[in-house]
């Protein structure tokens, strides 16, 4: 593939040892040769580490996508470490975790991509192969990491965008809870004033008792503006997470026996029988608060009774399934047997302001999203119309 002078010219990076051996030799100018021919820029690194200096060096300060190379090409014959180490090394280097990785080997020591020892990289060459091969997959790489890349542009500007919008929001909301807090609390004062002059008894004490009722009812609304336009700061302690949703179960008793709903728990053992579970470093009041919320939206996802099952369990970064090796997250799940989230709102709860109830003013769950950011975790839903939802909470294991 010839490259035309307005188009950009692509780096890879070849990593791999010079050995006197006129074979090896040869090889690795073929790539040379046969890349350089097409129109690509070569570049040569001896081994893994140098090819992390290699992309420390050329791009100083360089964040990711800004790198020079646009491939590696991972000869593994020919490295003195393991194969495995080297594309793991490069893949979780910030600069290079983006970046493609075209791995070459001998036929005879190939492993199975299928395999959980496979060498973790996104194509395999195997010895002997001709140049049609070696420009194919390059060529097929090229296109899927200039993708990738576009993607996390899109992506980037996605999360600019959504940041701006909140921003706005969080400015609006809180101009609004200033604005609307000095007249409340006139009309407070008010309501008290006419209380104190007419007297106890009379028709009007009704009358009076709803207007109070509404004045505190904006008082909340108000707090919740100022919640969301000024997140309050974490103040982290050590925890038992499970001890803090037995407080919240306990604290909502009366609703859960009301509607009949009967609460599961698969609780992780605590850190006092295992170290997986250690204790958090977590803002207690306000992670209650999150859990609070689920469990009271729960409640209301299941009017005729059904099923509140709590779970708590370790994970790894890149799972919220359970399992202990290099568990780094610890993961709460709230799942209820309700009336579940329509596939049309689902992707639309957290977001500020939205709300599908009468008398909501859709900011719950989006301060639950702020509080388990804060703590440097996520906070995510899954449901099923008529089924029900299951909100899962992956939070570090330390901040």
């Amino acid at each position: 593939m010839q490259h035309h002078a307005s188009q950009r010219e692509y780096g890879i990076l070849v990593v791999a040892l010079e050995h006197s051996s006129s074979d090896e030799q040869d090889e690795l100018e073929l790539f040379e040769t046969w890349l350089g021919a097409s129109g690509y820029k070569v570049y040569k690194a001896a081994s893994g580490e140098d090819s992390l200096h290699f992309l420390q060096e050329r791009t100083p300060g360089a964040t990711p996508g800004q790198s020079p190379v646009d491939l590696v090409i991972l000869d593994v014959a020919r490295l003195p470490l393991d194969g495995q180490e080297i594309c793991h090394r490069i893949k979780s280097h910030p600069l290079g975790e983006h970046i493609p990785v075209l791995v070459v080997t001998d036929l005879a020591t190939r492993h199975d991509p299928g395999e959980e020892t496979a060498i973790i990289a996104d194509d395999y060459l195997a010895r002997p192969f001709r140049k049609v091969e070696l420009l194919s997959r390059v060529r097929a790489l090229l296109r899927m990491g200039a993708i990738q890349q576009e993607l996390l542009k899109c992506n980037a500007e996605l999360e600019r965008l959504r940041s701006f919008k909140e921003n706005v929001l969080q400015n609006m909301a809180s101009s609004l809870a200033h604005d609307m807090r000095n007249p409340l609390v006139t009309l407070s004062l008010g309501i008290q004033y006419l209380e104190k002059s007419l007297g106890a008894g009379g028709h009007y004490q009704e009358v009076l008792q709803r207007l109070h009722r509404q004045i505190d009812r904006l008082s909340q609304i108000i707090d919740r503006f100022l919640d969301f336009s000024h997140p309050p700061k974490l103040k982290p302690t050590p925890c038992d997470i499970a001890a803090i949703l037995e407080q919240v179960i306990k604290s909502l008793e009366n609703s859960l026996t009301e509607r009949e709903i009967q609460v599961r728990r698969d609780y992780a053992a605590d850190a006092a029988h295992t170290p997986d579970m250690e204790m958090l470093e977590l803002d207690a009041e306000q992670m209650e608060r999150v859990f609070r919320l689920l469990l009271a939206n729960a409640i209301e996802a299941m009017p005729d009774g059904g099923a509140l099952s709590l779970r708590t369990f370790v994970a790894s970064d890149s799972s919220t399934q359970p399992g202990k090796a290099g568990a780094s997250q610890v993961v709460v799940q709230v799942q209820d047997t309700g009336v579940g989230i329509s596939p049309e709102i689902i992707g639309r709860i957290f977001e500020p302001f939205f709300t599908t109830k009468p008398k909501g003013v859709g900011l719950g769950l989006t301060i639950a999203q702020q509080i388990v950011e804060g703590h440097g975790g996520r906070i995510s839903v899954q449901s099923e119309t008529g089924q029900g939802s299951t909100f899962t909470i992956a939070l570090p294991r330390r901040v």
